[in-house]
């Protein structure tokens, strides 16, 4: 998403080591913004905060495409998303 010109990313888990690792991983990108968190209560983030959401439980397998994203989990099925 930050290659894509996204400026506001904000990424949160409920694993502290995952967001470590991130952290370590993309620190020469100061647009992404790491929180330890639990997304069924964020009491911390006002109704509103975010313009969009996605939910890790599939994301990390969707890549861009014009006109959309493109799911290439689940079996390497191909499933579009506008």
């Amino acid at each position: 998403m930050a290659d894509d010109g996204y400026s506001h990313i904000t990424n949160i888990d409920y694993s502290p080591v995952a967001i470590q690792r991130l952290q370590s991983a993309y620190k020469a990108r100061p647009q992404l913004v790491y929180a330890v968190g639990d997304a069924r209560s964020m009491p911390q983030y006002a109704a509103g905060s975010f313009g969009g959401v996605l939910v890790s439980g599939r994301a990390h397998v969707w890549v861009g495409r014009e006109g959309g994203l493109v799911c290439v989990g689940g079996g390497g099925a191909h499933h579009p998303y506008h």
